[in-house]
């Protein structure tokens, strides 16, 4: 019989984990394999039976951690993480073939370099409501959770079924648990956290993306106690990226002359939209730049729009400057890294501050008043690639912006939280520097690598101090994700 239930995961890994990663997707994946697709339709299937569905959604939470767990997230590459001989016993020697150096950029390893966080936490849970015995004998199978499982990261040791509080859809009628269409579940949950997102597994297709009512990004069970306000656009169309891009570039004469040749009709593999007019997917060349990376994602006969086609040729162009931009409908900005040797007008503009165009960039469209708009953020040298991993991710709501990156994560900042991270960061610093006697950066809270944060604790004949220190971080990054955090990067000093 389906009821309510806590399912508890242990780790004997660091696991990498979305932060809207669901406990119904991974039990689909334990039936259906790891790549399903739309072939699939879990809704009316009779294997899902065991879950309770309502208002066309599976009943599955994301996950969160204790109050008490004492997180800590770490995010340099995966392979100066572990030791020589950890690898050589996982994926034998051939790996150090050349001087001990794994070649990421292609072939077996491809990826394994790239920059993923991983928490270290020892264990998270999930809400579900399905029937305990069912559930039981799939969550027996999960060998580990989140990416790069083949390499050791996220290995489940140990689960735990319980019966729980209904929460596997919402926990309070202002806060989702998981993703929840807006059409679908506006009687029942109101919340000014709405970004487009797949409602319906398998949800990393980008077809059949729609407004979603979000769940907070905080690593704990964290709720709203007030209604939403309307800070939010619901577009009747799904806008995509491409169609914001799209108005402010044109294609070359030459590339619209060879695209025109080769015209046809389907679903768009960068937006998902189906289109009765669109450009064979084997003619990406014509617009694709020399450090585009993605071919091998796209199949014979996959179709790209022609408002795709135009963002491609003008992401190239953008992206040879910015290493962030922003595409509204009445007009895009862009921001880079400025020094004092390659931009001295810049750098003395803003006061000697690197980063002083990403963060007046980034106040602009947290604003929320000119809605919807795209962010993408560029950190690798295939300027194209975050179009390809942005798919339909515009923002319309001022409280939940996207920005769009063309590494492992499409970051869904909260903006709530952020508002709050930037008080409690300042004052996190200050105290740390008092108790170290150490200057305290940003990096502490923000880098990648978080090293730092346990690395000068404790402090000689300041136990209790230090203690006090270490649970105010690990609070810390129990409330804010990787969306955050790096929003904070450009504003701390």
């Amino acid at each position: 019989m389906i009821r309510p239930l806590k399912v508890t995961f242990h780790f004997a890994t660091p696991p990498l984990l979305h932060r809207f990663t669901t406990i119904d997707a991974v039990l689909l994946s334990l039936i259906y394999g790891s790549f399903y697709d739309s072939s699939h339709d879990p809704l009316k299937d009779k294997e899902t039976d065991f879950i309770e569905k309502r208002n066309n959604t599976l009943s599955g939470s994301i996950w969160y951690v204790d109050d008490d767990e004492a997180v800590l997230p770490y995010g340099d590459a995966l392979k100066r993480s572990l030791s020589d001989d950890w690898f050589r016993r996982i994926m034998g020697n051939s790996v150090f073939e050349y001087n001990h150096q794994i070649k990421g950029g292609s072939g077996t390893y491809k990826n394994l370099l790239n920059y993923y966080e991983r928490l270290t936490i020892s264990k998270v849970h999930f809400y579900i409501s399905a029937d305990p015995d069912k559930l039981k004998s799939l969550v027996s199978n999960v060998k580990y959770l989140g990416k790069k499982g083949k390499y050791g990261w996220g290995i489940v040791k140990g689960v735990e079924v319980e019966d729980a509080d209904d929460r596997g859809f919402f926990l309070n009628p202002y806060t989702p648990s998981k993703p929840l269409s807006v059409l679908e579940w506006k009687e029942e949950v109101e919340t000014d956290r709405v970004a487009y997102y797949r409602p319906t597994p398998p949800y990393w297709l980008k077809h059949g993306v729609v407004p979603c009512f979000m769940p907070h990004t905080a690593l704990v069970e964290l709720e709203d106690k007030s209604p939403a306000k309307g800070n939010v656009v619901i577009p009747e169309e799904t806008i995509t990226p491409s169609m914001l891009m799209g108005k402010h570039f044109e294609l070359p004469k030459k590339t619209a002359e060879k695209t025109e040749k080769h015209i046809t009709q389907g679903r768009c593999v960068f937006c998902g939209k189906d289109v009765n007019k669109g450009v064979r997917a084997s003619r990406i060349k014509d617009v694709a730049s020399s450090k585009f990376t993605d071919f091998q994602e796209l199949q014979e006969g996959n179709v790209i729009c022609f408002d795709c086609v135009k963002s491609l040729k003008a992401l190239d162009e953008v992206y040879r400057k910015a290493g962030m931009a922003v595409f509204y409908e009445d007009g895009w900005a862009m921001a880079r890294k400025v020094s004092r040797s390659s931009h001295p007008d810049e750098w003395r503009k803003y006061n000697g501050d690197e980063w002083g165009q990403y963060k007046e960039l980034i106040t602009d469209f947290l604003k929320g008043d000119r809605l919807p708009y795209h962010v993408g953020w560029r950190l690798s040298s295939n300027r194209q690639h975050i179009f390809y991993k942005g798919g339909c991710k515009a923002t319309i709501s001022s409280l939940m912006p996207v920005v769009c990156r063309d590494d492992s994560n499409t970051l869904y900042i909260d903006k709530q939280l952020l508002d709050e991270a930037l008080v409690e960061a300042k004052a996190l610093l200050e105290d740390y520097a008092k108790l170290t006697g150490r200057e305290a950066t940003k990096t502490l809270l923000t880098s990648r690598t978080i090293s730092k944060t346990t690395g000068l604790l404790p402090i000689r004949n300041k136990a209790k101090e230090s203690l006090e220190m270490m649970e105010r971080l690990h609070a810390f990054f129990r409330k804010y994700d990787l969306g955050v955090r790096s929003m904070l990067h450009f504003y701390l000093n």
